[in-house]
């Protein structure tokens, strides 16, 4: 009869495991989908600036013709979608080592928890009380890193995007006065 008690409330407690992880994923993959479309918003308002301040400058630079103004404006859209590219690899393989980092934790993470567990069916309180302090502790860490990492990610992606786009302007600018000299 214990025993029977004992295996209901472990299946118990697994389901309830098992309903708070698809909570979490499902939360993770609408706070996902809600990170990517603010990402290609971003992207879009960046793009369009871009052109609109390409279109500004050329429409008061009378030194330019029609098809030196073409010209400058098929570049910069080419320019625009190397640097769209090379952001997105950036972001790819940033969000790959951020992946890295948080699983290692995730692993630890993992091992408390599964001593935890053992802990528990042997009923020793003071060591079961030592590793709740413990991994409560780590799952705190787990949070902070996983928080600290994703805003450096969101950093040096500003900053990659920020000399990116000051390399563009350059190599724009560059075009611009080799076509006014001709």
């Amino acid at each position: 009869m214990q025993m029977e008690d004992y295996n209901a409330r472990c299946q118990k407690a697994r389901q309830a495991t098992l309903v708070q992880l698809q909570e979490k994923l499902k939360q993770r993959m609408v706070a996902a989908d809600e990170a990517e479309a603010r990402d290609q918003k971003e992207q879009e308002v960046l793009k369009q600036e871009q052109m609109a301040t390409m279109t500004r400058v050329l429409s008061t630079n009378m030194e330019l013709s029609d098809e030196a103004k073409k010209r400058i404006l098929r570049e910069h859209e080419q320019n625009m979608q190397v640097l769209s590219n090379q952001l997105l690899r950036s972001k790819l393989r940033q969000r790959k080592s951020l992946e890295i980092k948080l699983n290692q934790r995730k692993t630890r993470l993992a091992e408390l928890q599964k001593q935890q567990r053992e802990l528990r069916s042997g009923k020793e309180d003071d060591s079961e009380t030592k590793l709740a302090k413990e991994l409560a502790k780590e799952e705190e860490a787990f949070e902070e890193a996983r928080q600290e990492a994703v805003a450096e990610l969101r950093r040096q992606l500003a900053k990659e995007t920020e000399e990116a786009l000051k390399l563009h302007d350059d190599e724009i600018g560059l075009l611009i006065g080799r076509l006014q000299v001709r």
